[in-house]
């Protein structure tokens, strides 16, 4: 679970550096799949926690 917020933090952040980095009209990258994979393994985390509670 923690790892999968670090991933989907780490993307979301990196695609805003990159896109303001970009000059107008510029080109930058979305990180989408980091953030598809951390946002992923944080639902199954959550979901794991969720469902082992007493």
């Amino acid at each position: 679970m923690v790892w999968g917020t670090i991933i989907l933090g780490a993307g979301g952040i990196l695609t805003l550096v990159t896109y303001n980095a970009a000059q107008s009209g510029g080109a930058y990258f979305i990180f989408w799949g980091a953030m598809l994979v951390g946002g992923m393994s944080l639902l199954r985390g959550l979901w794991g926690w969720f469902a082992n509670q007493d």
